[in-house]
């Protein structure tokens, strides 16, 4: 009996040596507590030799070590855990811990994609000596990566890239003519058909005020706000058309020399017919008398270049190259055109202008350029009506 005592007494000892290991010293976690508890119940008390002189009661474990405990509720208390490798050999639950933010890698802050993943608009990286197949045509997508097939009329399509189908674009430029230079057309064949040519007057205002001549004016240019809309809605713009000041220099000589070359003709062609009798005589200036005059000729003038060039050349170039026509029969169409509303003036007009519209027209589909055509239209005008207020009445061919 005295030994099974002095093993219940070891056993106390023991249990009371456990149950103050268990306690969790100051600035060590609840999970340090409960792992040193599961320490203490792998390890056990040492058993005596004599394993009959054992009372058969199990052995009891203190009930802080075999209670779960709650985790630590910082991240920063967790992170002075024991180490793994000390842990190795130790029984009881198992806690991942808590890095804090400052110790997450630096790689894996953030989500990063590679590059040359398929389908991420980037090719993909292949070993040398091997290249990347073409898309097949009428297909779009990033080079080297197989798009879907486009139908015509959208964006990326191969026959009109970015454009609305055939018969909204033909039904456009219809409207953008009807509401200005052909329409002026209709007016011009059924004056030169209704009135007689020799000796007759052409004059290019009408005789009323300023505030009439300003809103003559404005109204007429509504058509080139038209064309750039229609730019803008099929993902184009004035640029496209060569309208804009990218090449200010450049556009200036060249409007410059063009003007100059083509006044000297168009002036001898003028002298010409009507000399013939073939051309009315034309009067490019506004109402006289008024200090205004001048400013609205140049307003006129102006007015002038912008809504025929851009119209007659530019844009309806253009469209008509996106609807299939072939350069010549395009050239053709526009040039007939400009000759045809300048009809009322004569023949003189017609031919002249015939001739102006094809080199004009060549011109822009040589160069793609109609800001240089604005300006020498402009300078042809202006000087037109400049010289007409300086020489009526002292040469034969400009009455006074």
């Amino acid at each position: 009996m005295q030994a099974v005592e002095g093993v219940e007494a070891a056993d106390a000892v023991g249990d009371a040596e456990a149950a103050e290991a268990v306690e969790a010293p100051e600035g060590v976690g609840a999970v340090e507590a409960a792992e040193a508890a599961g320490a203490v119940d792998a390890l056990g008390v040492a058993e005596p030799e004599d394993a009959e002189a054992v009372d058969s009661r199990e052995h009891r474990v203190p009930p802080s070590a075999s209670v779960p405990l709650r985790g630590p509720r910082q991240p920063e208390v967790a992170d002075q855990a024991v180490p793994n490798q000390d842990r190795a050999g130790l029984r009881g639950p198992r806690v991942p811990p808590i890095l804090p933010r400052s110790r997450v890698p630096p790689d894996l802050t953030g989500l990063r994609v590679p590059s040359d993943l398929p389908g991420l608009g980037v090719p993909p990286t292949l070993p040398p000596g091997r290249h990347v197949p073409p898309d097949p045509p009428g297909t779009r997508g990033p080079p080297g990566l197989t798009g879907s097939p486009v139908p015509p009329g959208l964006p990326g399509s191969p026959d009109l890239p970015g454009l609305p189908g055939r018969r909204v674009l033909r039904d456009e430029v219809v409207l953008v003519l009807a509401l200005s230079l052909a329409a002026s057309a209709l007016y011009a064949i059924v004056d030169i058909l209704s009135a007689p040519i020799r000796g007759v007057e052409a004059p290019l205002f009408a005789d009323v005020g300023l505030i009439y001549q300003l809103l003559n004016l404005a109204t007429s240019l509504v058509p080139v706000v038209l064309v750039l809309h229609f730019l803008g809605r099929s993902g184009e713009s004035a640029a496209s058309i060569g309208l804009d000041t990218t090449r200010p220099w450049s556009d200036l000589r060249w409007g410059v020399g063009l003007a100059a070359v083509v006044g000297a003709v168009g002036l001898g062609i003028y002298i010409l017919a009507i000399g013939l009798g073939v051309n009315r005589t034309v009067i490019p200036i506004p109402p006289t008398g008024h200090w205004w005059t001048i400013p609205v000729l140049l307003l006129a003038a102006a007015r002038a270049g912008l809504l025929e060039e851009v119209i007659v050349c530019g844009y309806l170039l253009r469209r008509l190259d996106q609807l299939g026509w072939s350069p010549a029969k395009a050239l053709g169409a526009s040039a007939l055109l400009r000759a045809a509303y300048h009809l009322y003036q004569g023949f003189g007009g017609f031919f002249g202008n015939l001739a102006l519209g094809l080199f004009f027209g060549r011109l822009y589909q040589l160069r793609g350029r109609t800001t240089p055509l604005v300006i020498a239209h402009f300078l042809i005008d202006a000087g037109a009506g400049l010289g007409y207020l300086a020489l009526r009445g002292h040469v034969w061919w400009l009455p006074g």
